[in-house]
C-alpha cells in the first residue's frame, strides 16, 4: 500500500515538474515574440558616407497582419542596423527574410561584404531573392509593401516567376555565391526600378509625397505605416512607378560591371535550361493562311541539350533544342482581327521553318554577345573543362577570352504544341 502511494505522489510529482518546465518555456516563447522583429523584405545601400537599411516588418493584426517600413542609417552596416532596433524596441530578426535588395551605389562598390554580414552574422538565409535595385532602401520598400497591399503582389513572387521567362532573370544568395566563387566569377541578379518616368508595363505605386517621411542625419532613423511612398526630390504631384522588364545586372568578382536589357536576356536565356516560356514575332509572314502578317508564336516549353567537343584542338559548343510552340496572335494589316481556329492555330511547316531560323539566329546572336561582353552564366567554361582538362589549357594558353575560339554548332526544331 505504501509502495501504490508512493507511486501516486511520484507520478504527481512528475506531472507538476512537466507543467512548470511547460510554464516557463510558454513565458520564455512570449517573451521572445516580444523581443524580436521579424523581417520578410530588406534593402540596403550606401550613400558614399553612410549605409541605409530599411528592413519591412510583419506585425500581427485583428484583421490578419500589417506591415510597416522602418529604417536606418550609420557608418556601418550594424550601427544602422542598430539604430532600427532602438526604435523599434526589439532585435531585428532576419531568419524569414524573403528578399535582399541591395542598391546601386553598394552593387558598384562591391556585394560580398555586404552578403557575408547578413548571411554569417545575421543568419539571413541563402534562399532568399536576391535583386539590385535603383532607389533608396526606405523608398523601394515603401513601394514594395504598396504593391502588396494594393496589387496583393509579393515582390518575392514577382522575382520568382522571372525563372522562367526568356524575358528575365532570377536570382538568390545561393546563386551568386556560386557564380562569384565559379572559375569565371560572373553572377548576375535582376535590377528593379522605383521611377517617375511611365515606361512600358510599369506598375504605379503611388502619388510621391504622398504620406512622405524623411529621413535626416547620418546616425538616423525613419519609420513609416504600410503603404506610405516616401518624395524624395520629386515634386508631389509626380507618380512613381515599379518596373520590373528583365533587365539584368552582371557583376564580377563581386563587383557590378554592366546591366543586360530584357531583349538581350531573352536571347541569352534560350541557352537556360531553366527558362522555358516566351514569345517570338515572326514578321511580314504571308503563306496560305496568312498574308504579310505578324505572328506572335508562344513557345509553352523547351527540351535543351548542350554538349561539348573538340574537333582537334578547337572547342564546339553543340546546342540541340526542341521547341514546343503555338500560335498565340496574328496582325494582318494593322489589324488584330484574324479569328484562331484550331485549324489556323497549326504551325505549318512555313511558320517552322521561319521560327526554327528565327531562334537559331537569336541563338548565334547571344553567344556572340557573350564574347563581346565577356560573360556567360551557362558553365561553358566548367563544361570545357571537365570534358578534355589538358585540351581545354591547351586551348586557354592560345586566346584572350575563353570563348572567341569556341566554334558554335546549333541545332533547332521546332513542335507544334496546338
Amino acid at each position: 500500500m505504501i509502495k501504490k502511494m508512493f507511486s501516486y505522489k511520484s507520478l504527481l510529482c512528475i506531472l507538476l515538474v512537466i507543467i512548470f518546465l511547460l510554464g516557463i518555456g510558454g513565458i520564455s516563447a512570449e517573451a521572445q515574440g516580444n523581443r524580436l522583429a521579424v523581417v520578410n523584405l530588406l534593402a540596403v545601400d550606401s550613400d558614399g558616407e553612410k549605409i541605409e537599411v530599411a528592413v519591412n516588418i510583419i506585425t500581427p493584426s485583428s484583421g490578419g497582419k500589417t506591415t510597416k517600413t522602418f529604417s536606418g542609417s550609420g557608418k556601418t552596416i550594424s550601427k544602422a542596423l542598430e539604430n532600427v532596433s532602438v526604435q523599434l524596441g526589439k532585435d531585428i530578426g532576419l531568419a524569414h527574410c524573403d528578399v535582399m535588395a541591395v542598391g546601386d551605389n553598394l552593387c558598384n562598390e562591391g556585394i560580398l561584404k555586404v552578403l557575408d554580414f547578413f548571411t554569417r552574422t545575421k543568419k539571413v538565409g541563402r534562399n532568399a531573392k536576391l535583386l539590385n535595385f535603383n532607389k533608396e532602401p526606405f523608398k523601394f520598400l515603401e513601394a514594395m509593401t504598396y504593391l502588396n497591399e494594393t496589387l496583393n503582389l509579393e515582390i518575392a513572387e514577382i522575382i520568382s516567376y522571372n525563372k522562367d521567362s526568356l524575358d528575365a532573370s532570377e536570382s538568390n544568395i545561393e546563386a551568386f555565391y556560386s557564380g562569384y566563387y565559379s572559375d569565371i566569377g560572373v553572377a548576375i541578379m535582376p535590377k528593379v526600378e522605383i521611377t517617375t518616368d511611365q515606361k512600358l508595363n510599369a506598375i504605379k505605386v503611388k502619388a510621391s509625397g504622398e504620406n512622405s517621411s524623411s529621413n535626416s542625419g547620418n546616425e538616423g532613423s525613419t519609420s513609416s505605416g504600410g503603404g506610405s511612398s516616401a518624395g524624395g526630390s520629386a515634386s508631389s504631384s509626380d507618380e512613381l512607378y515599379f518596373v520590373n522588364d528583365g533587365t539584368t545586372s552582371v557583376f564580377k568578382q563581386g563587383i557590378k560591371e554592366f546591366e543586360v536589357s530584357s531583349v538581350d536576356m531573352s536571347k541569352i536565356n534560350i541557352l537556360h535550361t531553366g527558362s522555358r516560356s516566351g514569345n517570338f514575332i515572326l514578321h511580314n509572314v504571308t503563306d496560305e493562311l496568312y498574308n504579310n502578317a505578324d505572328v506572335s508564336i508562344l513557345m509553352e516549353n523547351k527540351k535543351l541539350e548542350v554538349d561539348t567537343s573538340f574537333k582537334g584542338n578547337v572547342p564546339v559548343l553543340k546546342v540541340n533544342m526542341q521547341a514546343f510552340c503555338t500560335i498565340e496572335e496574328v496582325v494582318e494589316n494593322g489589324k488584330n482581327d484574324k479569328f484562331l481556329t484550331n485549324y489556323s492555330n497549326f504551325l505549318n511547316k512555313i511558320i517552322r521553318n521561319l521560327l526554327e531560323e528565327k531562334i537559331k539566329t537569336d541563338i548565334i546572336t547571344a553567344f556572340e554577345y557573350l564574347k563581346n561582353m565577356e560573360f556567360e552564366t551557362l558553365n561553358i567554361y566548367s563544361k570545357f573543362n571537365k570534358y578534355h582538362y589538358k585540351k581545354w589549357i591547351k586551348y586557354l594558353s592560345t586566346v584572350d577570352y575563353y570563348l572567341d575560339g569556341v566554334q558554335l554548332e546549333v541545332t533547332v526544331l521546332v513542335i507544334d504544341n496546338a
